[in-house]
């Protein structure tokens, strides 16, 4: 069976083929590190940004309370 009609030859590939897209692919790449840095950084920062969030929410809703003068027994947890 003749296969140059269904497989293309490697002339055509290396035409179609994006320079810019083996940048960085492949194990070890610096593309690949890059990316694995910025995704923890990325991360770290929206886990930093969520409990600060949860901590500034808490810290209003003590206030409000405090200032209510509600039941001692009312606890107010940032965290729920």
């Amino acid at each position: 069976m003749d296969y140059s009609k269904i497989l293309p030859s490697s002339q055509t590939l290396q035409q179609n083929t994006n320079p810019k897209a083996g940048v960085g692919v492949g194990v070890g790449g610096s593309g690949v590190i890059f990316g694995k840095i910025q995704f923890v950084v990325l991360y770290l920062s929206a886990c930093f940004v969520h409990v600060f969030v949860l901590l500034l929410t808490g810290l209003f809703a003590a206030r409000a309370t405090w200032r209510k003068k509600l039941e001692s027994d009312y606890y107010v947890n940032p965290i729920m």
